[in-house]
Formats: C-alpha cells, structure tokens, sequence
C-alpha cells in the first residue's frame, strides 16, 4: 500500500490539470483567412498576437486640451492577414449641447481619428479613417452619456508594410509607440491624444525570473562569507579564510553600476532600461502596491490608475480643482462642462471588459493606463525611463528604497538570531558539533550590530544617489525635505564611521612627505601588449633599480606615515581592531586595509556625478568617464584585495565595464543625433559587455562557495580525495598571501628592462682528462711528442686504405699554452684507462708531417658534480683509428 501513497497526491493534481486543459481547450475557436510568409493562404486564430501590439498607454495631450478618458486603447499589426486591429473604451466630457452647437453633433458633426504608428523616431505608418465609416458608431458623434466602445478591424494594403523594418519583428524591446489623435472637424483642432508603447513579444526585461535567480546567487555569496565570519576561535586565522570568500560588496556594486548607469539624462533605446529593470531590487526598488500607493498619496500623486487622461495626473499643491478641469475648451462652453461632472466623475471610474474566455476574439496582449506620475510610455529617457518599466513613479523612489531597505535590514537581523537559535537546539541535542562555533555564539550581539554596519556600507550608494536624484529634481518640497535628512544621515553615519576606522589605527603616528620621483619604464600588459606604465622610485627594491632602464625620470613626492610603536601589530593581526573593524578591512591586503576610505570617496563622488547633475547630460557623461577612467587606473596599481576572485572582479571586470559602459554612453548624447537602429546596436553592445560581467559574478559566487566548504573542512581529514590536492593548494595559497611579501620576480621576465651585461668569462671547476697517447706504448713521432697532440698509426694493420687516409692527426681543441700535461694521478682517472692493452703504435716512415691544425672549442656537457659555471675548457679525444693492411 505504500506504493499506492504517491498516487494519491499525483491523482488530483492530474485531473485538476487536466480539467483545466479542457477548459481551455473549450474555447471557440474562429479561424481567420491569412498568408504566410510563402504566400499561400492559411487559416489563423482571431486571438493570436500580433506582429506589432501595444503596452501600456498615456495620455499625450500635454498642453490639457483632451476630453476624453480612456480605459482601454489597444491596437495590434497582422502582417500574417495585412490588417490592424483598433479596440478602445473610454469616456468624453462633451454633449452636444456642450460643444455650443447642438447640430454640430448631428450628420454635420465628425470625428475624425487619426492611428500613427513612429518607430525608432520617424513615422512609418499612417492610417486616417472615420469612424462612422468603420461602423464605430459610439463615436459617431461622441457624447458624454454614450460610453466609448470601439472596435474595429481595418485592412491595409501590404504595400504600407513595406516601410516598417524587417528587423523591428524580431529585435527585443522594440522601440516604438503607437498614438491616436482625435480632431474634430468643425474647429480643426486636436481634442484629444493617447500613446502606448510598442512590443513584439521579445524583451530583455524579466521582473520576475531573472531577480529570482541573481537574488539566489547573491545570498549564496552572502552565506559563503558569513559561515567563515563565524567559524573559529582564532580571530586572524578567521579573518584569512573570511578574505577570501568572495564580498557581497562587490556583488551588489557590480549590479548598482548596472542599474545606475541609466540616471544619465539621454535618450536611451528601450532594449537598456528593460535589461536594467531587472537590476532595479539590488537599489531596493521592488513594486508593491499599497507601498506605492501609500507614497503617492503622501506625496501629493493624485489620479486614477484604471483610466488615461490629465485630469489627475498632476501632483496637487493648490489650485488642483481648476488645473484638474481646466480643458483648453472655447470659453463659453467651461460652465457646461462644469455642469455635466457629475455624470462625468461615474464614466470616468469605468474599467474595460475584462477578458472573456468565450469570446474568440478577445485577447490578452492588451496594456494599461499608466499610473499617475509616471512618464508618457514609449519614452524611455533618462532614469525616468527605466522607473517607468518598474511601474514606480519618480517622486516615489527614494522612499520606496529606503522602507525596502530597512524591511532587507531586518530580514538580516532575524536571520542572524534565528541561525543562533538553531544552533543552540542542535548543541543542546547532541546532533551537531559546534565547538567551532562557540565565538558566534557568545557575540550574537557584536555580529548583529557589524551586520548592520555592513549593510549601511553596501546601501550608501544607491541611498545617496536617490536621495540626490530626488533633491534634484521638480518633486514636492516635502518630498525634498525627507531625501534632504535621511541622505544626509546616511552620508554622515557612513563617513563617521570610516573615518573613525582610520583614526583609530593611524593616530598613533606621524605622516611627512618625503621627496620621490616617478619612473617611467616599459612594460606589457598580459605580457603581450607593450606599454608604458609609470612607477615610484621608492617602490622598486634597492637591489632591483639598478637593473632598470627607465625611459624618463620626473620629481615626485609621497606621504610617508610613521608609525610610533614600530613592533605593533598589523591591522590584521590586531584582534581588537578586527573585531571592530574587521568588516571593513577584512577582504584588503595587509599593505591596503584601508582602501575602504577611498572606495568610500570614489561612491560619493560617482553618486554626485549621476545624482546632482541630472539636468546636465554631458557633464554627467563626461564626468562619468573622466571619475571611472582614474578609479579603474587606481585601483589597478594598488590591487588592493588579497582573494584572488576579488582582485578580478572588482578590479578587471567591474573596471572595464563601467569604462566601457560611459565611454559608449556619449553617443546618446542630444548634439550626436545618433540614429534609431544605430543607437540600438550601440545598447546591445553595453547590455553584451555588462551580460558578461554578470556571468562572470555568478561563476565567481559558485567558486567561492566551493572554496569556503574547502575553509570550513580544513581540520577534518573526510575529504574526497580527488579535491585533495586542491584544498591543499588553496590553503597553502591563502598563507602565502596573508603575509602580503611582494613576490620575487622571475629570472627573465622583465630581460628586455635591463641593462645589457658586460662580457665574463669564469671557471668553477676543471677536470683533468687523460692525455691522448698518454700510458701507451708506441713509437711516438718526436714532433708530435712535443707538442702532445698527433699520434701516427704503425703501418701493419688490417685493410687497404689508401695510404692519404692514414696520415690524419688527432687534433686537440686547447692552444699550444694550454695543452695537457702528465700529472698525478687519482684514483678517478684510472677508471677511465682501458682495461685491454691497446695495439701498438708506430710512427709510419716516409709519412708527411704536418704541424696540428687548431679546431673551434667544442661545448663540454655540465659537470653534474661540480659547480655549475658559465663556460669550461673542453678537450677533444679522437680514439686513434687502426690502420689497414
């Protein structure tokens, strides 16, 4: 029966899917005639989406001149059938007898629509149709007691087609609107104007999937580093292993650059504030309904979310009834339109048909209304932009990231005491040993309050540049006020705090500036590209600059500190100040704990830059560039964090994209005039360039959780052996770079630096090798005796030879000073006499004598033995050749 268990859950859960399916599959489905892309003619579902549809839609009146509310304005583009497809619902405030002349909305009064479609900044296609001719007759003439219901379907040729790009059907986030203008035909004027942005069903933008997944990575590296904060009793030793856990710092400023990047005020393409979107929860930007709405309402954003119009979509400091029905209507007619707000107010709070299963023609393609306080859709400029897509009004997005992060703050507070809590449960039950833990434990407070320190330290920039961008900005001064205090706060908090890290550790010395001079030399960047890189001269070691050839030398300076207690122990190895400052210092090298000071100015700075001048766009682009050009140059010189996946992240990656990502951003700029599709490619190249930094972050985050399991097993020997000689080498890695001792360069490497050595010649060791003839009985040439170097073959032998073969000399390599002579034996040099009695050696009569010509010195192999030196005499050793009879 057990296996029967499973069945029951499945069972249900299959029938409930499958009624369901039914369900679906009940609907009606009418088929439409249309062609596909061979020609031929096929059949088609009348509910199928479009080619070309709408979102979310506007008003775009501007100037207040509209009379209508509209709840529901979709429109879609068949290439499949060559038609367009026109739904729209709403309400007027006109009556005939409004208009000041009944008539006029009689057979003599017209409406006249017309839906343009503008892609990429130029008009493509235009349609002008009457609605009385296209059987709209709710418009036919519009009157406030008759509501706005108008469908239509209109054929087009295919030749109007032809001028929309092929590319705008398949690229994502297509960057197009669609606006209807209604005219009316007595005054020839614009009475009213609604736009919505067009889509194509592709989109970088995931508000739901791809948060999910970087928030689940993220927590990931969040847990990797703070299981090693709390494991161990030997406050340095923790802190080792904790440096090299990858930072959550870096992981949020890597998604803070991604998302911020767009509080430039250009133009951008729609593909880049839907790939920042998904960015937007690291800032605390994450949409709630009550919580937007509660702030919206405090600050003054007043309007009705279900329908598109001006009337209330204004924020309300005085005079709000007048600007609220103040239509740019002939004068005379202002009373009746006063008059007829009452029937008017009931229309106005009217909600488009929901959608209906059982009709085949409803879709669910369809968008709607903004909300108030957000921008005109299809218009994604600026920051505004990019909050447009999250739905969050821009008066609303400091206070909204500044409760999210208070909720996170809290979140990580209550994890902190629940983790304890378990702890203690498993301790009292005997399942888990946690003498490891014991520190954790007894701190609970300490941790909670470095905890929120941190999350202080992570959060000061998004929190800056809101509350800049808000101060900025042309929002209610209550909403200024509050971004005033809080950012300032949080600016003094953050600055107090780091401040008193430094003056704690440095005020026991003395700072001078002693006189220097900066070195320019060669160099190569990944030992390929040559270039030329500027250095300290006291940097170089004393016995290091003799050996290089700089190209140029100017005076400098630097700052030197003195400490007054030269044996006092580093900031690492200072428990004390660990335990209060750890979580500043903790991920730096010893020489570089307090690069938290300066990634502390170069946020401000950058905050400044894309919050206060917002109504600047090419001193923020430029500025941008100039500040992430010298912070990406700086803190590539002083490498400044001891994990080596750090070091490559915040350094290489993170650098080369915000430089990259500026660098690009001056081509949006207003005095470029850069084109639709080229300022299009131009924002995939920057979403291809941060998708990578993205990538790499991930790959980071999993490494790091390998590396802190390998820290948290490094006393147990139950390890699986193939990752063995891994961990071994990563914790013999980790002491190595602890010490933070500069690494002694290798032989070779920077050859072409130095200077060309003089020419030597050295000795280290000679061995004496046996003369040739020497212990052999013969008759030896006198001649040659002499000189020690020929032997001539006696003339009985075996063979025919010619007689010239068998005057050859052996010829030796050292000079006439240098030639060999008998010594002393060792017991070395007899192993090297032959054993068997050599043949007799005679000198040849009537043979040529000629005088021992000299050979080019031969190279000897390396004496093993001995010492090793540069260059050895060699002695060539010919054994003589037995001549033949």
């Amino acid at each position: 029966m057990a296996y029967y268990k499973p069945l029951r859950v499945l069972l249900p859960i299959a029938f409930l899917w499958f009624a369901l399916h039914d369900g679906v599959e009940a609907r009606e489905t009418r088929l439409v005639p249309g062609v596909d892309n061979n020609g031929e003619r096929i059949y088609l579902e009348s509910h199928r989406t479009p080619a070309l549809y709408t979102g979310d839609f506007g008003d775009c009146g501007g100037g207040g001149d509209d009379v209508f509310s509209i709840t529901k304005f979709d429109a879609g583009l068949y290439t499949d059938n060559f038609t367009v497809l026109f739904n729209m619902h709403g309400s007027t405030t006109l009556r005939k007898e409004n208009v000041m002349c009944t008539y006029i909305y009689s057979s003599h009064l017209r409406k006249r629509a017309n839906r343009s479609q503008y892609t990429y900044g130029e008009q493509r296609f235009e349609m002008i149709f009457d609605p009385c001719l296209t059987q709209v007759y709710s418009m036919c003439p519009v009157d406030v007691a008759t509501p706005i219901t108008a469908w239509a379907q209109i054929p087009i040729p295919p030749i109007e087609l032809d001028v929309i790009p092929s590319i705008a059907y398949g690229i994502p986030d297509f960057d197009g609107i669609a606006r209807l203008q209604i005219f009316s035909n007595t005054s020839q004027t614009r009475i009213g104007c609604f736009q919505a942005s067009l889509k194509n069903g592709h989109s970088l933008s995931h508000p739901i999937a791809i948060p999910i997944v970087l928030g689940f990575f993220t927590t990931l590296a969040i847990l990797s580093s703070f299981v090693l904060a709390i494991y161990g009793s030997n406050i340095p030793q923790m802190r080792t292993h904790y440096a090299h856990a990858f930072s959550g710092l870096i992981v949020f400023e890597a998604f803070h650059s991604i998302f911020f990047s767009g509080a430039v005020s250009v133009r951008w393409p729609s593909v880049l504030p839907a790939w920042r979107s998904n960015f937007a929860w690291s800032a605390g930007l994450i949409y709630a309904d009550k919580i937007v709405d509660g702030i919206s309402s405090f600050a003054g954003i007043n309007g009705n979310a279900s329908e598109a119009n001006t009337v209330g979509s204004v924020v309300s400091d005085g005079g709000f009834s007048q600007r609220l029905y103040g239509r740019s209507i002939a004068p005379g007619v202002q009373l009746t339109v006063e008059k007829s707000l009452a029937v008017a107010r009931g229309l106005f709070r009217r909600q488009g048909p929901p959608f209906n299963s059982s009709n085949p023609d409803d879709y669910t393609w369809g968008g709607r209304p903004t909300r108030p306080g957000l921008p005109l859709p299809g218009s994604p400029s600026g920051f505004t932009g990019t909050l447009a897509i999250l739905n969050i009004p821009p008066p609303d997005a400091f206070l909204s990231a500044l409760i999210w992060f208070f909720i996170f703050l809290a979140l990580i507070l209550a994890s902190m005491a629940l983790v304890r809590y378990v702890l203690c449960r498993q301790a009292i039950q005997k399942r888990l040993e946690i003498e490891k833990l014991g520190y954790f434990r007894s701190h609970l407070p300490g941790y909670i309050g470095v905890a929120s320190l941190r999350a202080f330290f992570i959060g000061f920039t998004p929190l800056t540049t809101l509350a800049l961008l808000q101060l900025a900005s042309p929002d209610p001064p209550e909403l200024k006020a509050i971004a005033a205090v809080m950012g300032f706060l949080v600016l003094l908090g953050v600055g107090s705090v780091v401040y008193y890290a430094c003056h704690t550790r440095l005020r026991l010395g003395r700072y001078e500036i002693v006189s220097d001079r900066l070195r320019l030399e060669r160099g190569r960047v990944l030992k390929v590209v040559p270039t030329v890189t500027l250095i300290c001269a006291s940097r170089i070691a004393l016995g290091d600059e003799t050996g290089r050839r700089p190209l140029a030398t100017f005076p400098w300076f630097h700052i030197k500190y003195t400490d007054v207690d030269p044996d006092r122990t580093t900031a690492h190895e200072d428990e004390a100040y660990i335990k209060r400052f750890g979580w500043l210092t903790a991920h730096y090298r010893r020489t570089r704990w307090w690069f938290f000071s300066c990634w502390f100015v170069y946020q401000l700075v950058r905050a400044i830059i894309l919050g206060a001048a917002i109504s600047s766009p090419m001193a923020q682009v430029f500025g941008l560039l100039l500040v992430e050009t010298i912070a990406f140059i700086v803190i590539a010189r002083l490498k400044p964090f001891e994990g080596s996946r750090n070091s490559a992240a915040a350094v290489w990656l993170l650098g080369v994209s915000k430089v990259a990502t500026a660098g690009l951003s001056i081509g949006f700029l207003p005095n470029f005039s850069l084109g639709g599709i080229p300022s299009t490619a131009l924002g995939i190249i920057i979403v291809a360039i941060q998708m990578v930094l993205v990538a790499a972050i991930l790959i980071f985050i999993g490494l790091s959780v390998i590396s802190s399991w390998m820290s948290l097993t490094r006393d147990r020997d139950d390890f699986p052996k193939f990752l063995q000689p891994h961990r071994t080498k990563f914790l013999a890695k980790m002491d190595r770079r602890a010490p933070d001792i500069p690494e002694v360069k290798k032989i070779g490497s920077d050859h072409e630096d130095r200077e060309p050595a003089a020419p030597y010649f050295s000795v280290n060791s000679v061995r004496r090798e046996p003369k040739i003839g020497e212990g052999l009985s013969g008759t030896i040439d006198p001649y040659l005796l002499s000189n020690g170097s020929g032997v001539f073959l006696p003339p009985g032998g075996v063979g025919s030879r010619p007689v010239s073969l068998n005057s050859r000399h052996s010829i030796s390599s050292l000079r006439r000073a240098a030639l060999v002579h008998p010594g002393s034996r060792s017991t070395a040099d007899l192993t090297q006499v032959p054993l068997e009695t050599p043949p007799r050696i005679a000198e040849r009569p009537n043979s040529s004598r000629r005088r021992p010509q000299m050979s080019p010195p031969l190279e000897a192999p390396e004496d093993q033995g001995g010492l090793r030196g540069t260059a050895r005499p060699a002695v060539e050793n010919k054994e003589p050749r037995r001549a033949k009879r």
